[in-house]
């Protein structure tokens, strides 16, 4: 059996001139055309599945809560937050969605809402069919005393009803980041939607108090430990001060806040003494400054001391104003013009006098510098006269100043921890935990589960791939043509004429041109198409011989006689004399059809039984000449010299023969009727001949008489589809098939 290629039209670009893609939808659109039904059909029985499916669903809702997570304002100890593990990390985030996940949070919102009392959550799973089978099994072996009857299943306890439980509100919540926001989703999918929007909220309220508990987990101990250190401080600051008090008063040492008088001398003496090394460092820095820009050849003007001059500042900006006169006054009347002059030899005062301040600021530098160290000297020896002085008065001073230290340094450590207990205390007792819910979950109004928008149009398009999946085969294994150009190229023979499928009662009807066509299309193109087929197969004009063509297919049942039928009935309304032949002595269909079974015919004719039945049908006008009796040897009889003597006395009496002769495939009356006929019309049922078998029929006949093929019993709706492969109405009386020479 032969197939079609695996496209469904014919390609031909020198017919058609599109490029392959317009082609290939047009092919697509074609075989939707041809396959609708079947699509159809499976699309909507898919969809209809779907719908049932889809509302035989219990409905699932999904409330959903967002979680802020935002930095901790300090660490537990008082530090900045940022010296510790930055919250703000990608990681800590994703970090915190499986903290929202795990089995220690969710046990506390299955403790908190009680949904151990909650079937959705809490009720055990039914048991599978093989289980329930076994079980079913031990019970009745039970009940006839052939085992032991099963036990009863045991009680749970609380732990396993909760570990359930947690599962399946893991399997019930989704917890995800927001894009790459600091906010992570939590949604719940629960059979109501109240109870969904009150397990979200639940579950973003455990995160929050798991945080708050961890927290606080981590400053109990911190805490401990700084009460304990504080009281150690403490009595140590109380030791130290009382030392200090107890040293004074036995030495009787009275000190005013700032201490004693000699103490306070020296210590202003001391100050004045490093202010005064201070300066001459300044000014002994800025002269050797000085002198190195004398040294290097550099301008002194650029040392910030003369910069910060008054008087220089001043002559500066009366030298730049100077210079931008020089320069407009250069540019309108040349370096000789008298203002010219006059104005350079402004600017060379000014020049000078600014050299002469530079020198005078050089000047009063080196003075101040004589000044600071006559000033350091003067210092220098009244802090030795001074300390000789407090040295002998500060010999038990030294000692209390000693204790006075050890008692500051207590304090200041005392305080410093002071201050950090009190901002541990302060974030413990605060609520906020550096993270907050910014939307609390609501019941949803519409139910998340099942999508049945999403369900129905996955029906659909399941529906449609599944349709044209169902529907290729029969286009991809096709056996016959569908088309024209398929045909005249598979075969090397012209299609003389593409016939509608009609029923064979309304055959002589629809060949008679005079007879109303009806409302089918197809009934007028029958009679177009016999017409046309009929030009085809008749000789020129200037042939005057009668003609005789054999109707013959590759195998029964391709409408090869109601062809003959129809081309008959067309003939004789166009005036033809016509024989009407059945020369398929196998079946007799053309006899059957005529009713004409028990008349004698072409067999008792070629055996000399009896005198043979001609009779005019009046409904197609033509002669009929009937099969008659059966034979066992239809070959030897149709190749006898009495078929050839027949034949010719047909000629001799009619304007057309047409001999219904056998099918090719596996006989040989086809050949042998090829020998009297002129010509032979070869019938192709359309798209059900297989190829291989019509192109070996083909090989059995003598293709010097073959004109060509036949489509047959076309359905012209569906051969639409192929594109232009057909025409809706052949040619009209009098044109040609395509592709079709007489001569």
């Amino acid at each position: 059996m032969g197939s079609v290629p695996l496209y469904f039209h014919d390609h031909d670009p020198d017919r058609t001139g599109d490029p392959p893609l317009a082609q290939i939808l047009r092919d697509l659109a074609g075989f939707y055309r041809r396959r609708w039904r079947l699509i159809a059909s499976v699309a909507l029985a898919c969809f209809v599945a779907v719908l049932l499916i889809a509302t035989g669903l219990a409905p699932r809702y999904t409330a959903t809560a967002q979680v802020l997570i935002e930095r901790p304002s300090a660490t537990p100890l008082g530090g900045d937050a940022a010296a510790g593990p930055a919250p703000y990390e990608s990681a800590f985030i994703d970090s915190q969605v499986s903290v929202l996940r795990s089995t220690l949070l969710l046990q506390r919102v299955v403790r908190d809402e009680a949904l151990l009392d909650d079937p959705e959550f809490s009720a055990r799973a039914a048991p599978s069919i093989p289980a329930r089978l076994t079980d079913a099994a031990r019970r009745a072996g039970a009940a006839l005393g052939l085992a032991e009857p099963p036990a009863a299943p045991a009680a749970e306890t609380e732990a396993a009803q909760t570990t359930r439980a947690v599962r399946r509100l893991q399997r019930a919540l989704s917890v995800g980041r927001i894009g790459g926001a600091h906010v992570v989703r939590i949604s719940v999918t629960a059979a109501a939607p109240d109870k969904a929007a009150r397990i979200a909220n639940a579950v973003a309220r455990a995160y929050i108090g798991d945080h708050l508990d961890q927290r606080r987990d981590q400053s109990t101990p911190a805490a401990d430990w700084l009460e304990s250190r504080l009281a150690t401080l403490q009595a140590q600051l109380r030791q130290a001060e009382d030392a200090v008090e107890s040293f004074r008063a036995d030495n009787d040492l009275l000190t005013t806040p700032s201490g004693s008088l000699g103490e306070q001398q020296l210590a202003a003496l001391n100050l004045r003494y490093v202010d005064t090394r201070t300066e001459l460092a300044e000014k002994r820095a800025m002269l050797r400054q000085i002198d190195g820009l004398r040294a290097a050849g550099d301008d002194l003007q650029a040392h910030p001391l003369v910069q910060g001059a008054p008087v220089i500042a001043e002559l500066r900006a009366q030298l730049a104003e100077v210079r931008r006169r020089e320069d407009e006054l250069l540019a309108r009347y040349g370096a000789q013009h008298p203002l010219v002059i006059g104005v350079r030899a402004e600017r060379r005062t000014i020049e000078t006098e600014i050299a002469a301040e530079v020198t005078r600021v050089v000047a009063t530098l080196t003075t101040e510098i004589g000044s600071a160290e006559a000033r350091e000297a003067a210092l220098d020896a009244a802090l030795s006269e001074a300390s000789g002085t407090v040295g002998a008065d500060n010999r038990v001073g030294v000692e209390l100043r000693e204790l006075e230290r050890v008692a500051a340094s207590s304090r200041s450590l005392y305080e410093g921890f002071l201050d950090r207990a009190r901002i541990m205390t302060e974030e413990t007792a605060a609520t906020a935990s550096g993270i907050r819910v910014i939307s609390a979950a609501v019941p949803p109004e519409a139910p998340s589960f099942p999508p049945t928008k999403i369900l129905l149009l996955f029906g659909l398009l399941a529906g449609l791939v599944a349709g044209s999946a169902a529907a290729l085969p029969g286009e991809l294994l096709q056996p016959g043509f569908a088309t024209r150009q398929q045909a005249e190229r598979g075969l090397g023979l012209p299609v003389l004429a593409a016939v509608p499928l009609v029923t064979r009662p309304e055959v002589p009807l629809l060949a008679n041109p005079e007879a109303p066509s009806g409302d089918r299309p197809s009934e007028a193109g029958f009679r177009e198409s016999l017409q046309s087929l009929r030009h085809a197969l008749l000789p020129p004009s200037e042939i005057s011989r009668t003609p005789v063509i054999q109707v013959t297919s590759a195998l029964p049942g391709e409408g090869k006689t109601t062809l003959a039928i129809g081309m008959a009935a067309s003939a004789a309304t166009a005036g033809y004399r016509v024989l009407l032949v059945d020369a398929d002595l196998r079946s007799a269909g053309l006899t059957r059809h005529f009713g004409m079974a028990a008349s004698p015919g072409l067999v008792d004719l070629l055996t000399h039984v009896a005198v043979f039945d001609i009779l005019l049908d009046d409904a197609t006008g033509a002669y009929v000449m009937p099969c008659g009796a059966e034979t066992r040897h239809p070959a030897d009889i149709l190749g006898s010299a009495r078929m050839q003597q027949f034949v010719d006395w047909a000629r001799a009496s009619f304007d057309l023969v047409l001999i219904d002769g056998a099918p090719v495939c596996g006989m040989a009356d086809a050949g042998i009727l090829q020998r009297y006929a002129d010509t032979t019309a070869f019938v192709v049922k359309w798209r059900s001949s297989p190829q291989a078998l019509v192109d070996r029929a083909l090989r059995g006949l003598d293709r010097t008489k073959l004109r060509g093929v036949v489509m047959n019993m076309v359905e012209q709706e569906i051969a639409e589809s192929y594109g232009d492969g057909y025409d809706r109405y052949p040619a009209r009386d009098g044109a040609t098939a395509p592709g079709v020479q007489h001569g």
